[in-house]
């Protein structure tokens, strides 16, 4: 009986190398998860790096190197500041324009006329090679009734035409035959056929090439910024 109880000792002995967690005290048992956390970690970055280096992945050894190498963007036409070019329509009592006398408005009595003339601030420091002008106004309120005075700053004006109908004036001037310059590429006279008030202005688009502009010397580039119209009131006697 004393070898048969000694043998069952053996077999049910526990394994003393076995981790009996509910012998552990917390704080080991939370340095166990930590460092089957930490081990999970690194497996799954092990992964990542060899899928990673995967074949179809890498860039192949006979590929040339400046392939792959980043180009600077292309320089575009889209000016870094904005354009400080001014064009603005004043408006004169008669043909003889003086320079300090700007008006933006006026009245007149219908069958009177008024002079508007058509000027041009390319900004500081600018030179200038040209420049076309847009003019809309009401057919119903006013018209051209005389021919457009380009005796100023340019030495050529390809073109000058009026559209009575749609109420529109085209005008390009090129080629700069002054100095100084007075700033006047046109003058556009007027008479008032309706009452009521209406406005002349000047047909612009920033960055657009085929309404009004000012072409800078050397480049060609359009650097009108802002435009002026101005208005005019009308009245039946």
């Amino acid at each position: 009986m004393e070898m048969i109880f000694q043998k069952s000792w053996v077999r049910y002995q526990p394994n003393p190398t076995m981790i009996s967690m509910n012998k552990l005290q917390p704080e080991e048992v939370k340095k166990f998860f930590i460092v089957v956390l930490l081990a999970v970690v690194l497996f799954c970055a092990v992964v990542m790096i060899r899928l990673l280096r995967a074949p179809e992945n890498a860039i192949p050894k006979d590929q040339d190197s400046k392939a792959v190498q980043l180009e600077p963007p292309a320089p575009t036409d889209i000016p870094l500041a904005i354009p400080a070019g001014k064009m603005m329509i004043s408006l004169h009592d008669s043909t003889q324009i003086l320079l300090n006398d700007i008006k933006t408005s006026a009245q007149l009595n219908v069958g009177e006329t008024i002079v508007t003339a058509i000027r041009i601030n390319p900004g500081r420091g600018e030179s200038i090679s040209g420049a076309d002008a847009i003019v809309r106004f009401d057919p119903a309120k006013l018209t051209v009734v005389e021919p457009i005075k380009t005796d100023f700053d340019f030495a050529n004006y390809p073109r000058k035409s009026v559209d009575a109908k749609s109420g529109t004036v085209k005008i390009t001037g090129y080629g700069i035959d002054c100095d100084p310059c007075s700033g006047l590429l046109a003058a556009i006279t007027f008479k008032a056929i309706a009452q009521g008030q209406t406005s002349i202005d000047l047909d612009y688009l920033p960055g657009s090439t085929n309404l009004s502009t000012i072409a800078q010397k050397g480049t060609g580039r359009n650097i009108l910024g802002r435009v002026e119209g101005a208005t005019v009131t009308i009245s039946n006697f």
